[in-house]
């Protein structure tokens, strides 16, 4: 059997994570796995995953949605964040418009 090194299993490593957060993860996330920013740097510069705010990191190919871009912002406001005001209510279906910016 063969096992997974360096890149591809620092991805097999983050997948899962990823995929209960619609494609995202935090640096602090992937340290928190065993990979550190040096890894992630490589994963980015060889296109598996793309930074999209500072610490923060979608997989590419991971489908894009309203629901990444709340999980993006919440996973960059870190562990203790959350949704308010108008974009809690829109994603509770409280309110039928989506807010044009995102409250934590």
């Amino acid at each position: 059997m063969q096992t997974l090194t360096g890149r591809k299993a620092n991805l097999t490593t983050l997948r899962p994570l990823a995929a209960r957060q619609f494609g995202v993860f935090s640096g602090d996330q992937a340290a928190a796995l065993g990979i550190d920013q040096q890894a992630i740097r490589r994963m980015s510069s060889m296109g598996d995953v793309t930074r999209v705010l500072p610490r923060t990191y979608r997989i590419e190919g991971a489908p894009r949605s309203d629901y990444q871009d709340l999980s993006v912002v919440c996973r960059w406001a870190g562990d203790s964040a959350a949704l308010s005001h108008d974009t809690a209510g829109w994603l509770l279906g409280l309110i039928d418009h989506k807010p044009s910016s995102i409250h934590i």
